[in-house]
């Protein structure tokens, strides 16, 4: 084999730059625009074209159950590619010729096929950094359909149970540890594939209709029990729930997971509704999310996905506040929130003049209290980010009473 390939570039991106503390009242405007834009479109980013990391291949080999044809029913293995198959071929020949036995050639050629995957991909670093992850992504799985060929040619079949070539024939053993060995092949081919359309513009940005198919694809490859276990770690949807600031326990996780799969369907890509999905007491996904979790646990849960919690937790990070008090801190602006509903269901549709200064006072108690528990500078960001969230803005003006 040869040893003319490029390697890839060495260099790597450096450490991110020390963050600085800035001003909070500039971060204050950051905050307000982020969580406007959230509400605004309440649901999740479109899927990229391309991602921004790819898995690197594992060194080591040492996969030692025993593995059957890695083209599963459902998957298609495309033809090898010509060059690096002859050029494997002629090697094994070459070992053969020299009087090495078939275990002798198996364990030179297992480090060698390591050396050439490592190898495989984009040297050109001028390209964008996901460019060239997709495309060394896309080089390593055609070598490895190359070299499954070509091994299966010279040695014969019973070779795909070799440890020493799991990451040929089962590859991504660390990643993937959940799947048999014989469906690792063909789960990595399938997602290159679809990597490699995207790469050339075939398919365009993500449709429903074409992540519909991907899935089915999938389903029809991996099997339903494979399947779900896969999109439990790799799903938009799984993203999704994560993405919520709740501490899931593994069971818990699985059960909410579960619950929306099956209330999505055949299209697990559709989520514009798992952020604010709920708002009545009756909708049955939050009612078996409520059983599920338990009322404590479902709680926290919806807590979760207020975006005044989220704004209340971002600015006590931004703010290097001790993080303990974001859920006081939430409390008060809940307790502050009922009162006002009160005070303002009193006078009907109209506020009057004693209404305004009520809430006017209301909502300076509250200021008060959150500077008590926040600090100053912390709590004036704070009120001045939640005036899109804040009722009581919509009656007494946009700007906030903020204590001194």
């Amino acid at each position: 084999m040869s040893d003319k390939e490029p390697l890839q570039s060495a260099f790597r991106p450096h450490a991110p730059a020390q963050r600085h503390w800035p001003v909070l009242l500039g971060i204050s405007a950051l905050l307000n625009a982020g969580l406007i834009g959230w509400i605004a479109l309440a649901r999740p980013d479109d899927p990229p074209a391309l991602p921004a990391t790819s898995q690197r291949a594992e060194n080591s080999p040492s996969v030692a159950h025993s593995m059957p044809d890695p083209v599963p029913s459902g998957a298609v293995e495309p033809v090898a590619a010509e060059k690096p198959r002859q050029e494997l071929l002629t090697r094994i020949n070459d070992l053969k010729e020299s009087g090495a036995s078939d275990e002798a050639i198996i364990a030179i050629l297992s480090n060698e096929i390591l050396r050439q995957l490592e190898r495989a991909g984009a040297s050109e670093y001028w390209k964008p950094r996901a460019i060239r992850d997709v495309q060394a992504r896309i080089a390593r799985d055609e070598l490895r359909i190359a070299y499954r060929s070509a091994l299966r040619e010279a040695l014969g079949d019973a070779v795909a149970a070799n440890p020493a070539l799991a990451e040929v024939f089962a590859p991504n053993s660390a990643r993937w540890s959940y799947l048999p060995p014989e469906l690792r092949a063909g789960l990595e081919t399938e997602i290159t594939r679809d990597l490699s359309n995207r790469l050339v513009g075939r398919a365009g940005n993500a449709t429903m209709a074409g992540d519909v198919d991907r899935q089915q694809r999938l389903r029809a490859m991996l099997g339903d029990t494979n399947y779900f276990e896969y999109s439990l770690r790799e799903s938009a949807l799984a993203d999704q729930l994560l993405g919520i600031d709740f501490n899931f326990t593994e069971q818990e996780f699985r059960q909410v997971f579960s619950i929306w799969s099956k209330s999505l369907g055949t299209n697990q890509s559709d989520l514009r509704g798992i952020m604010r999905a709920g708002e009545r007491a009756d909708d049955p996904v939050m009612m078996s999310i409520q059983a599920a979790l338990g009322s404590q646990r479902f709680a926290e849960y919806r807590r979760a996905q207020d975006p005044v919690y989220k704004l209340v937790r971002s600015t006590v990070r931004f703010a290097a506040v001790d993080p303990a008090k974001a859920d006081p801190a939430y409390a008060v602006i809940e307790q502050t929130k009922l009162k006002a509903a009160q005070l303002m269901g009193k006078g009907g549709p109209v506020i009057g003049t004693a209404t305004r200064k009520n809430l006017e006072q209301l909502k300076l108690e509250r200021s008060r209290k959150l500077v008590a528990l926040l600090g100053a500078p912390a709590a004036e960001v704070l009120e001045r980010s939640m005036g899109p969230f804040d009722a009581m803005d919509l009656s007494i003006g946009m700007f906030p009473v903020v204590a001194r």
